[in-house]
């Protein structure tokens, strides 16, 4: 079962995180950590996690607190901007990271329902 997978686009400066799983804490940690791995030592690279295909496991308010707050660490990546594609069930959740997360990281962030909405705001930027 593929949990995540990332790919890099040197050309475009974007690197996409598609995750196919439920999205706990743990997981959640993983991702960081491979972006991390992927990025260290860039700048001005996009960030797309798209979660369209994954479910939160008991998210609610603290939970996404926490998780934008460990958000912070990618401010040493110099992100151009920072994408979260959700399923549209879950857009409420997207809507309240890009709120918390626009005010704590100096970097561009934005959730959509789609990945078509994401690429289309990348292309436009």
């Amino acid at each position: 079962m593929l949990i995540f997978k990332a790919t890099l686009d040197r050309g475009r400066k974007l690197l996409t995180i598609k995750s196919n799983c439920v999205l706990g804490a743990d997981r959640f940690d993983a991702i960081r950590a491979s972006i991390m791995l992927h990025l260290e030592g860039t700048e001005g690279w996009a960030l797309v996690i798209d979660h369209s295909e994954s479910f939160p496991d008991k998210l609610d308010y603290r939970q996404v607190n926490a998780l934008t707050e460990k958000s912070k660490v990618f401010d040493s990546l110099m992100l151009r901007n920072f994408i979260v594609v959700v399923h549209p069930k879950h857009y409420g959740f997207g809507r309240m990271w890009e709120i918390m997360a626009s005010n704590k990281m100096r970097c561009n962030t934005r959730a959509f329902k789609s990945i078509e909405e994401a690429a289309l705001f990348l292309e436009n930027s």
